[in-house]
């Protein structure tokens, strides 16, 4: 994200000061743009003499920091390094963005709630925002009025705009003065105009939010009117660019694609994503608190349905809630963990979309006896699975996919497992996966059991044509894994499952029985791991879906870093859909490094 230049100067601190504020501000604003009214209209927490201005028209969202000095503060030494370099006060870094002389910072009263706007064009929004002047009088006086000052005045819709004396070129921003004592930072003067008095005389005067350092309310009307339409814009571009596509490669191939009908795959999509959207179109409020805490950054999204028996109502209610206690015991190097819960409905839900999907997608590739198969194992993973599931990818070596659901019928978990081993006996999931020959075979391996263990041989790639380009040749590693394993040549698959009377556990893999005893007996646990616990514990027993991140395990250069986790969860809250979102300082910090190139 490019900054404005400041006036001052153009020093390294001024910049990364702009990148990062601005870094916040607009995330807070992403997260906005999905829906409620705007703040609670009870109580005065400012006295303003002016008279309450009008909304705008077509408000996104409103935005409150109660205390910009003390939330500023907990992020920068939370993150630390290159961030300890920049001005320690909010106000320090307005200035920096408003491109204001840094003595100035004192002069923004940074212990005062600050506001903000967004209104308009949910892909290209307006944008207002305004802190509270420590002396109004003192501020006009340096900026205008002074022998010195920097900016001539004139009037934009009651505001006091500062013009930059002497300037050929335009300002990057629009600064203005509101006459109850605010600074107004906006991209043109027209936003300056338009916005200001509803942010400087309205925002104000309502009651200040109890939660969150940074609180963000999109009024209801900009569901339906403003975002939903973009939403399925956005996906009507999307599907009409890859039928495009499609069509595209159809004509320079002379021919259908090989494996599956993307026509097929973007019609079943079509109805993932449009019940999505009438979800988000039927939410009655959204409130997004942001807060600043000891292991990172927390972003909590609560979701109002419209009323009961709508369709945001109606999913928010099939929730199936619980603790992360199946994340956590997962192995610890997991770069990827993810838990699911859901319930008999969603997983019938779940089979016959899959069925469809594939059966679509193939359409006469798929010959009758194999689209039986398909059918019988969606049966039987409906008959098998309970109401967790739990998976993880593990990026140390040897790498590898692990999934653990608790079953409610081993017999018919142990079907499905193999019938979709022997669904790759068959074209064209044959031809999908090169497959030569398909084998299974039970193992006795020390300290899991008796195992199954599927390999499938695979046919060589064809040799590229002389004028091909070349393609990139991977390292698969050095490591050895388990002793006791045998490493798949490049030209095979394995898969290694074991079923209990209470779980399902499979990995695929580099050595998937290595992976698979990783998963059953891990040396070291998600939950071992003090950051993530911490995480984890916060988000309670009423989490329908949890999805950890650690990306710093993606880089070996900073896989043996501390733990730098990011977690995004969804559950239910009374009658609320919850979505909350944690990012671990260690990751921020690695982020700013990365941005400053270091």
């Amino acid at each position: 994200m490019s900054a404005p230049p400041s006036v001052a100067g153009t020093s390294r601190n001024r910049a990364i000061a702009i990148g990062v504020l601005l870094a916040v501000v607009v995330a807070a604003i992403a997260w906005s743009k999905a829906g409620d009214k705007a703040l609670d209209e009870g109580g005065i927490t400012t006295k303003v003499d002016e008279p309450l201005a009008p909304a705008p028209d077509a408000l996104l969202a409103d935005l409150v920091i109660g205390t910009p000095n003390a939330s500023w503060g907990r992020l920068q030494r939370g993150i630390g390094g290159a961030v300890g370099i920049l001005p320690s006060s909010a106000g320090g870094i307005i200035c920096a963005i408003a491109g204001l002389d840094p003595v100035l910072a004192s002069e923004i009263d940074g212990g005062a709630a600050a506001f903000g706007v967004v209104a308009g064009d949910p892909a290209s929004p307006s944008v207002l925002f305004a802190v509270k002047l420590a002396d109004l009088r003192k501020m006009r006086s340096t900026l205008v009025n002074g022998e010195t000052a920097r900016y001539a005045s004139r009037d934009a819709g009651g505001m006091t705009e500062l013009i930059a004396k002497g300037s050929n070129t335009p300002a990057p921003l629009a600064l203005g003065i509101s006459p109850s004592g605010y600074l107004l930072i906006a991209r043109t003067s027209e936003e300056l105009g338009r916005l200001g008095p509803y942010v400087s005389r309205t925002l104000p005067k309502r009651r200040l939010p109890a939660e969150g350092a940074i609180v963000i309310d999109v009024p209801k009307a900009a569901l339906a009117a403003l975002v939903k339409p973009k939403l399925e814009a956005l996906w009507a571009g999307l599907q009409t660019w890859l039928l495009g596509e499609d069509d595209r490669m159809r004509r320079t191939r002379g021919r259908a694609p090989d494996f599956g009908d993307p026509k097929a795959i973007v019609a079943a999509l079509d109805g993932w994503v449009t019940r999505r959207i009438a979800i988000v179109a039927d939410l009655e409020k959204l409130r997004v608190a942001v807060d600043f805490g000891d292991d990172g950054v927390s972003i909590l999204a609560t979701m109002t349905p419209n009323a009961a028996g709508g369709v945001a109502a109606t999913w928010t209610d099939a929730m199936k809630l619980g603790d992360t206690a199946p994340l956590a015991v997962l192995p610890r190097a997991s770069a990827v963990a993810l838990l699911l819960r859901d319930d008999e409905n969603d997983r019938a839900d779940q089979a016959h979309e899959a069925e469809s999907l594939v059966t679509r997608a193939l359409g006469d590739r798929l010959a009758d006896g194999d689209a039986k198969k398909l059918h019988d194992i969606g049966v039987d993973y409906t008959k098998a699975r309970a109401d967790v599931l739990g998976a993880a990818l593990l990026w140390d070596d040897p790498q590898g996919l692990l999934v653990r659901g608790t079953v409610r019928d081993a017999d018919a978990a142990t079907r499905f497992v193999r019938g979709a081993v022997e669904l790759a006996r068959s074209a064209p999931f044959k031809d999908v996966l090169r497959a030569r020959e398909v084998s299974v075979a039970n193992e006795d391996v020390a300290g899991l059991g008796k195992i199954s263990l599927a390999t499938v041989v695979r046919e060589p790639r064809k040799e590229p044509s002389p004028s091909a380009p070349a393609r990139p040749r991977g390292d698969a590693g050095a490591g050895t894994g388990d002793a006791g394993a045998k490493r798949p040549t490049k030209d095979q698959l394995g898969l290694a499952w074991i079923v209990d009377a209470e779980r399902l556990t499979l990995a695929t893999g580099e050595l998937p029985t290595a992976t698979l005893g990783a998963g059953m007996h891990p040396d070291q646990k998600l939950g071992d791991e003090p950051v993530l616990a911490r995480m984890l514990a916060a988000l309670g027993a009423d989490m329908s879906g949890v999805l950890v991140v650690q990306p710093l395990r993606f880089d070996p250069m900073r896989a043996n870093l501390p733990a730098a986790p990011l977690t995004l969860a969804l559950g239910r809250k009374e009658k609320n859909a919850v979505l909350r979102i944690d990012v671990g300082h260690g990751l921020l910090r690695e982020f700013a490094r990365w941005q400053m190139g270091l």
